[in-house]
């Protein structure tokens, strides 16, 4: 009879001592990518018990993968709160990443900074980090983020444009070449669908973007599902661009031309 509840006891134990792993809100203190994982301090110190597995000179220091797409997701996350200041509450996965001796993030929450931006604007245009061929969104945060001249920035968002686009578009038409009368842009794509012709053997395509205006692609013998953001660098697909000289939402191959990076804060 006594069994049961011990049982009970002990997994509400285990559970509350997992969950209770969370630092109190705090900002960055140091942002940096090694190889396939990034790696952060937050000015607060952690408060609670690292697991055993953390190295020694490693129990201030948290880490996410970025071979995954929350990992990619929590890195672009904390990029833009390096670059605004807001304070992060980090949750522990109560493990070590990979054996790397850093202790894993299982969630991190990004605070809204009250601060507020310049010009009453949540978000500003630092500059063209680089031009490159599609890569992978957190790929060209990178690229804004190690950049000297846009160092602690991003790379531009759908919702960056909608707010900086009569500024962008300004910059972009006094491009002097293809790659900086156009840009990558985040998050570009609403809808894609594929339909298989049985005439041409081939996909049809219809790509919806944010702007309402339909992308052009020629037919493929795959869908599209998996070919759109760049994930893959240059082995195919599509990316989101703000098109000559920001007339329309477009699409181009990751492994065409190289386009501009631009970069906001």
């Amino acid at each position: 009879m006594l069994k049961t509840p011990l049982k009970t006891l002990s997994v509400l134990t285990v559970i509350t001592s997992i969950s209770s792993f969370a630092a109190s809100a705090s900002p960055l203190e140091e942002l940096m990518v090694q190889g396939d994982i990034a790696v952060f301090t937050t000015v607060a110190a952690k408060t609670h018990t690292s697991p055993e597995c953390v190295a020694a000179d490693k129990k201030a220091q948290w880490a996410v993968d970025l071979k995954t797409h929350s990992g990619r997701a929590m890195y672009s996350s904390l990029v833009t709160a390096l670059s605004t200041g807001a304070d992060i509450e980090v949750s522990s996965n109560n493990a070590c990443l990979a054996g790397s001796g850093y202790e894993q993030v299982a969630a991190l929450n990004v605070k809204a900074n009250k601060m507020g931006a310049s010009n009453g604007q949540s978000v500003r245009f630092v500059g063209f980090a680089k031009v490159t061929q599609g890569v992978s969104p957190h790929i060209l945060d990178m690229f804004c983020e190690t950049t000297p001249a846009t160092k602690g920035s991003r790379a531009l968002r759908w919702e960056d444009y909608k707010v900086l686009k009569k500024e962008i578009d300004a910059l972009l038409n006094k491009g002097h070449s293809f790659a900086y009368r156009n840009t990558w842009v985040i998050g570009a794509i609403q809808s894609v669908s594929s339909t298989y012709n049985s005439r041409s053997q081939l996909y049809d395509h219809s790509v919806l973007m944010k702007d309402d205006n339909m992308a052009s692609i020629r037919p493929t013998s795959t869908t599209l599902q998996g070919d759109t953001g760049c994930h893959n660098g240059g082995s195919g697909g599509y990316g989101g661009v703000v098109w000559d000289k920001g007339q329309k939402l477009s699409l181009e191959p990751c492994n065409g031309r190289s386009i501009a990076v631009s970069c906001v804060i």
